[in-house]
């Protein structure tokens, strides 16, 4: 996710000691289960036979690995994670909220988990080529909550998905699951045009990639 979304650090700021702060993305443990150079042994992160409980995977004699560094908690702080990254690490974020926001960011910065910026720009640029055949960021068309207006953005959403589904899945999402998704995002918030379309996207995002197709794999 954060490879497609262009991850660079976030820019240089000065330390305590008055020196500076550079090309730093992590600065602590993510607390996802499986964060990187951190693998509790030597035999890495789990074991290559690991079976889930349940008579499913005994039965059958097939394994599951990667399944036992995922619980209730690990879910949470991924999901938590990816949410932070999307509202305050992406750069259009920085572009749309106030002055005092981009402040916030700033002075906060060593007490997260890492340092970086992503940039959602890309897709909210093809997400308004789909609403208004442009890319100036108005985004007005959004203030049209009727049935028409509501079928622009549903159809400007699905082209942003096809991408998404290119790049973090390799294949299509059911049928079902993709109606039921769309529908459930494209439903209008009280925001302004530019607010709205960046939670769209970021919702889109944040969904899929905290979602079983994208955990799964295939």
């Amino acid at each position: 996710m954060l490879r497609f979304l262009q991850v660079q650090p976030a820019p240089p700021w000065p330390s305590h000691a008055n020196g500076t702060i550079k090309e730093v993305y992590w600065f602590k443990k993510l607390n996802i289960g499986q964060d990187p150079l951190r693998s509790p042994s030597v035999f890495n992160f789990y074991e290559p036979d690991y079976q889930p409980p349940g008579n499913e995977f005994v039965d059958s004699g097939k394994s599951a690995p990667e399944i036992s560094i995922i619980d209730t908690s690990s879910l949470v702080k991924y999901s938590n994670t990816v949410w932070t990254a999307l509202h305050h690490s992406d750069l259009p974020a920085f572009a749309i909220n106030s002055d005092q926001f981009r402040q916030s960011m700033q002075k906060q910065r060593h007490k997260w988990n890492y340092n970086i910026r992503i940039n959602t720009y890309p897709l909210l640029n093809l997400f308004e080529l789909g609403l208004e055949m442009d890319t100036l960021g108005d985004f007005k068309s959004l203030k049209n909550t009727k049935e028409h207006g509501l079928q622009q953005r549903r159809y400007a959403l699905s082209l942003v998905l096809n991408v998404l589904e290119d790049q973090f899945l390799g294949f299509d999402l059911e049928h079902e699951y993709r109606e039921q998704l769309l529908n459930r995002i494209t439903q209008p918030v009280n925001k302004k045009p530019p607010i709205e379309a960046r939670r769209m996207i970021s919702s889109l995002i944040h969904t899929l990639v905290t979602g079983p197709d994208y955990w799964v794999m295939r």
